[in-house]
């Protein structure tokens, strides 16, 4: 160091760059001091000491979070200094609150929870089921044809619910089931959609139009047969409120032994209360 000729001061070259090399590293550390930045680290395990994954770690307030991987272990880095809440939830577990506070120089904050299982008390749910009905002496053999899933079934809680309406609107459930009406106005008959027997060959019933009609039992007695020249039975004089049960078989290949007439128009099968 020297004067010159004006008066100022000099500093060899040398020295110059190694006070600005300490000047540097001054304002780097102390940069370093004024924005101190931390870790918070660890790991979460459940109340059996498994490992957790997929749990949820966040620093509120610091817009700071990660998640634990296989391991149930977790890094949250870059945490500015202060005093933060941190959460640890996961879907099915009680969550975890907690304070730490990060303060002066940067560090590394470990912190192994554990995390116990979540009761989850649902609400009371009642359910109602109606149990199997007591099926009267007569009608156990409707009851072993119905086991056996041939044809079509209604029985007596079926028709009490229904039991304002007409037997030909009950009726128009089945499938392939036709209510036919009367051409002198007496009512409806039951017949089907089957085409497999030649109409033109069998007389036509008296009132009635040329159509397939079905053979009906009641209590399971024949009372009309498919085929008679009579007028069948109109299904409005049946009451639904009178039966029990019903059974359907619309064509041969469903039908039961008892009802097997040389019919091929179906069986219609009602019994009362």
């Amino acid at each position: 160091m020297w004067l010159d000729r004006s008066g100022s001061v000099r500093f060899p070259s040398c020295m110059i760059t190694h006070m600005g090399m300490i000047a540097l590293l001054a304002l780097l550390l102390g940069g370093s001091s004024l924005h101190a930045q931390h870790v918070l680290r660890g790991s979460v395990v459940d109340t059996t000491g498994a490992d957790l994954a997929g749990v949820d770690v966040i620093l509120v307030g610091a817009g700071r979070r990660a998640t634990t991987d296989s391991r149930g272990r977790y890094a949250v880095i870059d945490i500015p200094a202060g005093r933060f809440e941190i959460v640890f939830r996961r879907l099915g577990y009680t969550p975890l609150v907690m304070f730490r506070s990060f303060m002066g120089d940067t560090g590394t904050t470990v912190v192994d929870v554990q995390l116990a299982t979540e009761a989850v008390v649902l609400p009371e749910v009642e359910t109602k089921a109606r149990g199997p009905e007591a099926v009267p002496a007569k009608l156990r053999a409707w009851a072993e044809r119905r086991e056996r899933g041939e044809g079509t079934f209604f029985d007596n809680a079926f028709l009490r619910e229904n039991e304002h309406r007409q037997l030909k609107e009950v009726l128009r459930r089945v499938i392939g089931f036709r209510r036919v009406r009367f051409t002198n106005g007496a009512g409806y008959g039951a017949a089907t959609g089957t085409r497999t027997i030649s109409l033109s060959r069998r007389p036509t019933p008296i009132g009635a139009p040329t159509a397939c009609y079905m053979s009906v039992y009641l209590d399971g007695a024949m009372i009309w047969r498919s085929g008679s020249t009579s007028t069948p039975p109109d299904l409005d004089s049946f009451p639904v409120q009178q039966l029990a049960a019903i059974e359907v078989f619309t064509s041969a290949s469903e039908m039961p032994a008892q009802f097997n007439t040389a019919s091929t128009c179906g069986v219609l099968s009602l019994w009362t209360r």
